[in-house]
C-alpha cells in the first residue's frame, strides 16, 4: 500500500513514538500495541482504522469491543473525537451502527461497522477489509474467535489486510501472550507503550496516582509490560522483590544442580536450582514448555542443563502424578527413565509446599533470605508477586487453595515439588545440614540417594 505518511500524519498534530509506529506499520497483517493507562492506545487504534478507511477507497472495516456499552462510551467517543475536525464523515447511522467516511477516491466512500464481540458468529458471512478491537484482552480470548474473526478479512479488491489489537498488557497466560510472543512470526508483531509517553495530555495528578501503585501493578498500568492479572489476594504476600530477587547468585559447579519438573502437555516446567552451603535455596532458571510432548520437552531440558550448567551433577525431583498409571502407555517417570533421569517425589498437599516456601521466603541465612531467585526467572517471580493467587469468591463451598490458572500454578508446584523433599515439613529453624529425604516415592525403583550439600 503506498501511503504518503507525512501528509496522513499531519491530519493530527500530536503523536507518541509508539502510536506513530504502530499506525503507520502497514508491513505487517496482525499487529498488537499494549500500553499502560493513557498511553493513547485507543487513539492509535482509531487513527489506524480511519487512515486505512481513506486510502483504500471502498473499503469495509470493523471497529470492535467485547462489550457494546463499552464500545458506546470509551471507543466510539475516541473515534468520533479524532475525526471532529477532518470532515470526512458523510453519515453515521445510529440504527445500523456504521458510520461512512470520505475517501481518497469521491466516488467510493468506505463504511466503519462498531460491533461487539459476544458473539462473533453473527459476523460469519460479512466481508472485511480490517478489524481493530480495542481492550483485545477482553475479547480475544481463545483460539476459535481468532481463528473465526481473522477469516472475515476477505473483501474483494482490497490490496492487503490487516487484524490489529490494542490492549491494556493481559497477563503471560493470556491468549494475546500466547499469540504473540509464543506464537510470534513474520507477520505479527508487538508494540508497547508506557504512560509518560502521553504524559503532555494527562493531568500530572493522574500519573502520580499511576506512580504510587504497588511494583507489580506499576509494571503493568504504568510501563505497559506483560504481566500478572490479580484477581484475588496474592499467596507469597511476604515476597519482596528487592530482597528475594538476586542477580548475583551463580550456579556452583560442586553442589549438586536439582532439576523440579511439572508435568502436562499445554505447559510443563522445569526449575533448576542449588542450595548452598547454608541452607540457601538458589532458583536460577526457568524453563516452560507450550503444547510439547514429555520426550521433545526432556530433550529440550537436557540441553539446557548441558548449556547452563556445564560440568554439573544433576538431581531430580518431579510432580507426584508421574508416576500414575494411565491407558495412554508410559507414565511421565517412565518416559524420563529412557533419558536416564529418575526424580524423586513425595506426596504432600499443596498448602502444606506453600507453607514451605513461605518459611523460606520469611527465614534470614545472614543477611540474605533462605529463597533468592535468579532474576533470569520472570514467570516465578511474577508468580510470587501475585500471580500465584487464591480465587476471589465470597463462597465457603470454595476450598481455600491457590488459584489454578494454568499458568502460574506451573511454576509454583516445580518450586513445592523441591522444598518438599530437601526441607524438612516442619521447618522449626532451617539450620544445620539437610536431611535426608524420608517416605518419598512408595517405588523403590524412583528411588535414589541425596547427596548431602
Amino acid at each position: 500500500m503506498k501511503i504518503e505518511k507525512g501528509r496522513l500524519k499531519a491530519l493530527w498534530e500530536k503523536w507518541t513514538p509508539t502510536q506513530e509506529k504502530f499506525v503507520f506499520d502497514f508491513e505487517h497483517p496482525e499487529q498488537l500495541m499494549i500500553g499502560g493507562w493513557g498511553s493513547g492506545k485507543t487513539t492509535a487504534g482509531v487513527r489506524k482504522a480511519i487512515i486505512l478507511s481513506i486510502t483504500c477507497p471502498g473499503s469495509l472495516g470493523m471497529i470492535c469491543r467485547q462489550h457494546y456499552t463499552e464500545l458506546v462510551d470509551s471507543t466510539m467517543q475516541t473515534f468520533f473525537n479524532e475525526c471532529e475536525r477532518l470532515g470526512i464523515i458523510i453519515n453515521f447511522n445510529h440504527a445500523r451502527r456504521l458510520v461512512q467516511l470520505r475517501s481518497i477516491d469521491p466516488n467510493k466512500p468506505s463504511v466503519i461497522l462498531f460491533r461487539c464481540l459476544d458473539d462473533p458468529t453473527k459476523y460469519q458471512s460479512t466481508e472485511l477489509h480490517y478489524i481493530y478491537i480495542d481492550e483485545a484482552n477482553e475479547a480475544l480470548t481463545d483460539e476459535m474467535k481468532y481463528q473465526f474473526l481473522s477469516k472475515r478479512l476477505r473483501q474483494p479488491k482490497m490490496p492487503s489486510y490487516f487484524f490489529f489489537l490494542t490492549s491494556t498488557p493481559p497477563s503471560k497466560n493470556s491468549f494475546l501472550y500466547q499469540l504473540f510472543v509464543e506464537r510470534k512470526n513474520e507477520q505479527r508483531i508487538t508494540y508497547k507503550a508506557s504512560s509518560y509517553e502521553n504524559q503532555e495530555n494527562l493531568p500530572e495528578s493522574y500519573l502520580k496516582s499511576l506512580e504510587d501503585m504497588p511494583p507489580d501493578l506499576k509494571r503493568k498500568y504504568l510501563y505497559g509490560e506483560w504481566g500478572a492479572d490479580i484477581t484475588g489476594k496474592p499467596v507469597f504476600t511476604e515476597f519482596n522483590k528487592q530482597i528475594h530477587v538476586n542477580e548475583k547468585i551463580k550456579v556452583n559447579s560442586d553442589l549438586d544442580v536439582i532439576r523440579s519438573w511439572d508435568f502436562g502437555f499445554h505447559r510443563p516446567v522445569c526449575l533448576w536450582m542449588q542450595i548452598d552451603s547454608d541452607n540457601t535455596l538458589n532458583v536460577l532458571y526457568e524453563y516452560m514448555g507450550t503444547d510439547i510432548y514429555l520426550t521433545d520437552f526432556a530433550e529440550k531440558i537436557i540441553s539446557i542443563s548441558n548449556k547452563k550448567f556445564p560440568f554439573c551433577h544433576f538431581v531430580d525431583t518431579c510432580d507426584p502424578a508421574g508416576a500414575q498409571t494411565t491407558d495412554k502407555g508410559k507414565t511421565s517417570l517412565e518416559i524420563l527413565r529412557d533419558f536416564n533421569i529418575i526424580p524423586l517425589y513425595r506426596r504432600m498437599p499443596i498448602m502444606q509446599r506453600v507453607y514451605i516456601i513461605k518459611k523460606l521466603l520469611t527465614t534470614l541465612k545472614g543477611n540474605r533470605p533462605a529463597l533468592q531467585i535468579h532474576p533470569d526467572c520472570q514467570i516465578l517471580i511474577e508468580a510470587m508477586m501475585g500471580g500465584y493467587h487464591f480465587p476471589e469468591t465470597d463462597s465457603p463451598k470454595i476450598k481455600e487453595e491457590p488459584f489454578k490458572d494454568g499458568y502460574y500454578d506451573h511454576v509454583v508446584d516445580a518450586l513445592g515439588y523441591a522444598v518438599s523433599i530437601y526441607y524438612p515439613i516442619e521447618l522449626p529453624k532451617l539450620t544445620g545440614q539437610i536431611r535426608k529425604p524420608v517416605a518419598l516415592s512408595s517405588e523403590k525403583r524412583y528411588l535414589t540417594g541425596i547427596k548431602k550439600f
